[in-house]
């Protein structure tokens, strides 16, 4: 075994137990296929030491897609507003779009929002600087480099069609339709790296026919040209595929936990490690690459966070999450506090249903009256955020977020019967998994967690260093509205964009 061999950890969660009674939507939306990995040593060698996060990522931006940056550890080291009280600026979202992914921030702190249908570029002080708009939906997390923003349409089409957007001007520099590949109903993230943009789709084979994605797409970000694609014999949920080395290989895991990486170049398998594979998806976990040369982390179909060493595809440790909870979605792998330990950050909890349909006067006694949500026997809904020593898999904290006794995340209940009637574009409800992914902060010292049941964004902080998170180490700010993804960062700024809006932008 390599003394500096690269570990991946994936949580793949039984999330599917969670929406066996909600049927196929359900398992669209909710299964958030992710992790991190992490660079540890394996074995009983010292760890060696990472390579610090970067103030800007390979592509030259401060956050770039989901889970952050082209590793999807989502995190950062830089000092970021701490005083939720006001915002700096807000936008309405006036059009009730559903925004399923965290914003992106470029060098300059203007800010990249993306709905179904619509890209909007803002400055940081809030003035729009140009809207993008066509008619075709999309659910895929945009990237950007080099003066470049991709922005993904298509789903129910069949297809997959990318627009290259100038950063500047909004100016479409090419589209490319890629035909033969739809993709899955949940919300993946397209990955740049290395002069290539990747595309998560489905094959339309009969394993993939719940949804999700099996394949990848390689294209030359450039020119749109479609370089190669590669088929896997399993479901990828929430597909966000990584890179541990600057675009020379592709890391991802399934929805059941099996680790794969595949050489950048050609799309050739490079390793591969065995899991419990199921003919559909197992959870909305998945796998990402962290900030170190060697890790990676996975949710399997037994609640079970997995180190894997990416070199070989063995298990390096496993931890398993204990009931109520479940890893719903991505972690997050970085340093809780400069030279603190590094740690594997994890959502765990339970995906809220499906909302019910009730008269404006009903609606307003269920959201206000907890006797009468008893009465309707509404079920109760719990998360929690856990710190793992990304070495071991042992446990530093956790945290337990109040219980959510609805029958569906904050915001969907809400808006649940107008956009039904309405018949949106935007889908009537968000269904998010259990939390958003947690965003690190080593500069800082705190871990930043947003809800997909309540709509609270809490800041965690464990100043006293003792394992347990107090009253008095967390910060909360209460949108009422549930976040599908986490809030996004640069420094001195945090954009928070829940599942309808509003978005918030708070700058120190």
């Amino acid at each position: 075994m390599l003394a500096h061999a690269l570990v991946w950890a994936s949580s793949v969660l039984s999330c599917r137990a969670d929406c066996a009674a909600k049927g196929e939507e359900c398992l669209a939306t909710a299964l958030d296929s992710a992790a991190s990995w992490v660079q540890r040593k394996v074995g009983k060698m010292d760890a060696p030491k990472a390579k610090p996060a970067q103030d800007i990522d390979q592509n030259g931006y401060f956050y770039t897609k989901r889970g952050g940056d082209a590793t999807g550890s989502n995190a950062i080291t830089w000092s970021i507003p701490q005083d939720f009280l006001k915002p700096a600026w807000t936008w309405s979202n006036e059009l009730d779009e559903q925004i399923r992914h965290s914003a992106l921030i470029d060098d300059k702190k203007n800010i990249y929002i993306a709905g179904t249908t619509r890209l909007r570029k803002f400055s940081p002080d809030g003035k729009m600087l140009w809207l993008f708009e066509q008619d075709e939906a999309g659910n895929t997390s945009p990237t950007m480099g080099k003066g470049v923003i991709y922005f993904r349409v298509g789903y129910g089409k069949g297809h997959n069609r990318v627009y290259a957007l100038s950063m500047e001007t909004g100016e479409v520099l090419f589209k490319k339709t890629v035909a033969g590949f739809g993709y899955g109903p949940d919300s993946q993230s397209l990955l740049l790296a290395g002069g290539r943009l990747f595309l998560p789709a489905l094959s339309g084979a009969p394993r993939s026919d719940t949804g999700g994605c099996d394949s990848l797409i390689a294209l030359n970000a450039s020119t749109g040209d479609e370089l190669w694609s590669y088929t896997t014999d399993e479901v990828m949920w929430n597909f966000s595929p990584s890179t541990p080395d600057d675009g020379k290989s592709i890391t991802f895991s399934s929805t059941c936990g099996a680790f794969t990486r595949i050489s950048a170049i050609d799309g050739k398998l490079m390793v591969k490690s065995t899991a419990d594979v199921s003919a559909g998806p197992c959870s909305t976990g998945g796998g990402s690459t962290g900030t170190l040369p060697w890790g990676a982390f996975s949710f399997d179909t037994q609640n079970y966070i997995s180190a894997y060493n990416i070199t070989t595809g063995e298990i390096a440790w496993t931890h398993r999450v204990e009931p109520p909870y479940r890893s719903c979605q991505y972690p997050a792998v970085g340093y809780l506090y400069e030279g603190g330990p590094l740690a594997v950050v994890a959502a765990v909890g339970q995906i809220a249903g499906k909302p019910k349909l009730m008269a404006d006067d009903e609606l307003q006694r269920y959201l206000s009256d907890a006797d009468y949500r008893r009465h309707l026997n509404t079920p109760v809904y719990s998360n929690a955020v856990i710190a793992l020593d990304a070495a071991t898999g042992s446990k530093i904290w956790q945290w337990n977020e109040a219980d959510w006794d609805h029958f569906a995340a904050a915001g969907d209940e809400e808006g649940f019967a107008r956009r039904r009637l309405l018949g949106s574009i935007e889908n009537d409800i968000c269904l998010p998994d259990n939390q958003g992914i947690p965003v690190v902060n080593t500069k800082d010292g705190t871990v930043i967690v947003s809800s997909s049941h309540n709509g609270n964004m809490t800041v965690i902080r464990d100043a006293n260093k003792n394992g347990i998170i107090e009253d008095n180490e967390t910060t909360a700010f209460a949108t009422g509205v549930a976040f599908l993804n986490g809030p996004a960062t640069a420094p001195g700024m945090l954009v928070a964009s829940p599942c309808w809006g509003p978005m918030y932008v708070f700058r120190q």
